[in-house]
């Protein structure tokens, strides 16, 4: 009996000396970080002359930013806000209270202006506006991004404009933002020709993807319309304010490859940029299934200025190199160079004719028929576009 209490007695000291330890350490490392802050504090003050402010305290090393594991309701201004956990049922939602992702949250009864807040991690927090509506996708525990996914409405997201790329991404059925950063607005509807999402980037920025088509930065005071068909197989885009590029998706070729001599399949895109008021539209239809195979899906891509006249106009095959149109809006190299050529000779035949009324009538005709070739050209053009994407 002895023995055991001799051995818990020394069991207990030995602890108390590792704890001892511990608190040692802690002591000194204390110490040293409080004596480093104050030679710090003395040199700035030292360095920094009457009148001059001091420079702002960097930001510690390693601090990343972290999301909270329960977004949480901090305001509710007008309408009536609900909330439905993944497999629950609709309940009323009480600020300040915390609420599991996967939820899917809506605003009702509201008016223009009324706003229903939730915060999500520090200066991190999505809103609804209006009668709106939104859902957050289910996370693991310990999971480091978060989706959201627009339902109805206006849904804004205010997040820090140093954010990290891939941690918060927003997803509609028709395409996905990513790697967000600052605010953005989302505007969500339904039109007589389908599905309408407004995006708009007030400050920071993001990326966009949808399928045959990616927008690789919009930045701030940038603005896209993008609609899309009930049965997804028309796709429009829309420039409303600012101007970044869009990559269009062109299908598949096949080239010979100088160096080993085989053929390898190289993608084929557009990279055009979207000001206000170009657009871009993809055709999408999907083949009769052959005998023993599959259909596959013919894509048409084409662009319009903001005049609305067709820039590109593309035409293939999903994963077939051998059926690729390549560029159907075929502009002349020496168009300008044949246009200057006529006028200077218009020019020329007006110069020898003596009398005015000959000078005035010979340059009104050749005027006017340069005009009536122009048209005929640009009607030419632009009937022929629509019907190879009608064919397809």
């Amino acid at each position: 009996m002895k023995a055991i209490f001799s051995m818990k007695v020394a069991c207990l000291s030995l602890a108390m000396v590792v704890v001892s330890c511990a608190w040692a350490q802690e002591a000194a490392e204390g110490s040293s970080e409080t004596t480093a802050a104050a030679s710090s504090e003395t040199a700035t003050s030292e360095n920094t002359t009457e009148g001059e402010k001091p420079a702002a305290a960097p930001v510690p090393a390693g601090k990343e930013f972290r999301f909270l594991p329960l977004m949480r309701c901090v305001m509710i201004r007008g309408g009536r806000a609900e909330i439905c956990p993944q497999g629950g049922t609709w309940q009323e939602v009480v600020q300040g209270r915390y609420y599991p992702f996967g939820s899917e949250v809506r605003l009702s009864d509201a008016a223009a202006d009324a706003t229903a807040r939730f915060e999500i991690g520090e200066k991190a927090a999505i809103s609804v506006v209006g009668n709106s509506a939104f859902a957050t996708r289910e996370i693991a525990i310990g999971e480091k991004t978060r989706t959201v996914l627009l339902k109805s409405g206006t849904v804004a997201l205010d997040l820090p404009r140093s954010l990290k790329d891939g941690l918060v991404s927003v997803a509609s059925p028709d395409f996905v933002c990513r790697d967000l950063a600052g605010e953005s607005r989302f505007e969500c509807g339904e039109t007589a020709d389908g599905r309408e999402v407004v995006v708009r980037v007030v400050t920071g920025s993001l990326s966009l993807e949808g399928r045959h088509y990616k927008i690789m930065r919009m930045g701030a005071a940038n603005q896209v319309r993008i609609c899309t068909s009930p049965d997804a197989l028309l796709t429009s885009l829309r420039g409303e304010s600012g101007d970044y590029k869009v990559v269009l998706d062109c299908g598949i070729t096949s080239v010979l490859d100088p160096e080993t001599g085989k053929e390898k399949i190289v993608p084929q895109t557009i990279d055009y940029s979207l000001s206000p008021k170009c657009a871009v539209k993809i055709w999408r239809k999907v083949s009769e299934k052959s005998a023993g195979g599959s259909g596959r899906m013919a894509v048409a891509v084409q662009t319009f200025d903001a005049q609305g006249k067709d820039k590109n106009f593309r035409a293939f095959f999903e994963d077939r190199c051998n059926v690729n149109s390549g560029e159907l809006v075929v502009v002349p190299k020496d168009a300008a160079k044949e246009e200057s050529e006529k006028n200077k000779s218009a020019a020329e035949d007006v110069e020898e004719v003596s009398a005015p009324a000959e000078s005035g009538e010979t340059s009104s005709g050749s005027s006017s028929t340069g005009a009536g070739d122009a048209g005929a050209s640009e009607t030419a053009t632009e009937t022929a576009a629509p019907a190879a994407g009608d064919g397809l």
